[in-house]
């Protein structure tokens, strides 16, 4: 037999052009499937439209009018709400305190939840029960969560200042929430309580995905545990840990019901946050021309955090 020709009378070169034909001729078939699965997925867009699109819409229109449900007068400013914005004293603590919250509560549950996450990870005899543990705080709804540490929190029976006085730390009791200086940072440290479980579980789902053989290899080498971490744990992690933290950010930014239930953004607005200022402006003081621009305004700060964070991590991301 020719050695030009395949065993069935083709020669490659004939067979190769047919191949490629009959891959890129598209099938009947595949189109049906195609268009079926658009359909399904139809309702869906749908649904996020009508949800997430429109009121999005909604809100950048109301933003250029002075719209006040309590005056009956909705017309078109431009973009004074904007310029009001810049002047508002209130609005830029708000602005302020909000980048507070987030960056410390960030701070603190991606260090805890890092520490969680490579204990729960480890080989030990109680890591089932520490993951049941951890679990908690995350289970328990946010209003619950916020009453508890305003009772923990309270000056007069809470229980941290039983605590304090017990351990002779403090002989006198504080209002820890009614105190401009402190109540802040005791609604992060209630904040960094509730979240952590999540950042430390996204952490876990990273480091069991690492290999084993690395870890193997790098203690044959003669590495020691904080050398292995810096080498292959960290870089390695990298990828989830910008998405848990960028998650995190995200959710804090946001922060409402704990604000709302336990300080009402108070005493004299050193707790007050976007959301709540938001939410005092369009439904209390029924401005919603000036609330929907605050709403502009936080929006517009989570996507740039957002762009900016997937412009300096996204080819990582891309490769993880």
């Amino acid at each position: 037999m020719n050695q030009s020709q395949s065993p069935v009378g083709a020669s490659p070169q004939s067979a190769a052009p047919l191949a490629s034909r009959m891959k890129r001729r598209p099938t009947w078939r595949g189109k049906e499937e195609r268009i079926v699965g658009y359909l399904l997925l139809l309702p869906a867009v749908i649904l996020v439209c009508a949800v997430t699109v429109f009121p999005l819409l909604r809100t950048f229109q109301v933003s250029f009018t002075n719209q006040v449900l309590a005056e009956q007068t909705n017309a078109y400013i431009g973009l004074q709400n904007y310029h009001l914005l810049t002047q508002d004293f209130f609005f830029k603590k708000a602005y302020e305190n909000t980048w507070t919250f987030s960056l410390w509560s960030l701070a603190g549950e991606t260090v805890l939840g890092l520490l969680l996450a490579l204990l729960m990870n480890r080989s030990w005899r109680f890591r089932g029960w520490l993951r049941a543990v951890v679990l908690i705080p995350w289970a328990v709804p946010d209003i619950v969560s916020a009453r508890l540490w305003t009772w923990i929190y309270d000056g007069t029976y809470g229980v941290l200042n039983f605590v304090v006085q017990s351990l002779h730390i403090s002989s006198q009791k504080v209002n820890w929430l009614g105190d401009p200086q402190l109540a802040l940072h005791a609604l992060i440290i209630a904040d960094v309580w509730k979240t952590t479980p999540f950042m430390a579980l996204l952490l876990l789902a990273g480091l069991q995905s690492i290999p084993a053989p690395l870890y193997e290899a790098a203690a044959v080498d003669g590495a020691s545990g904080l050398t292995a971490f810096r080498v292959i744990t960290l870089p390695l992690l990298t990828p989830v840990l910008v998405i848990a933290m960028l998650m995190r950010f995200l959710g804090a930014f946001q922060i409402f019901t704990l604000i709302f239930a336990s300080t009402e953004g108070g005493p004299a607005g050193s707790t007050e946050t976007m959301s709540t200022y938001t939410y005092k402006t369009m439904f209390s003081a029924t401005q919603f021309g000036y609330g929907a621009a605050m709403a502009v305004v936080l929006f517009a700060t989570l996507l740039l955090v957002t762009i900016a964070t997937l412009a300096v991590f996204g080819r990582r991301l891309n490769q993880a």
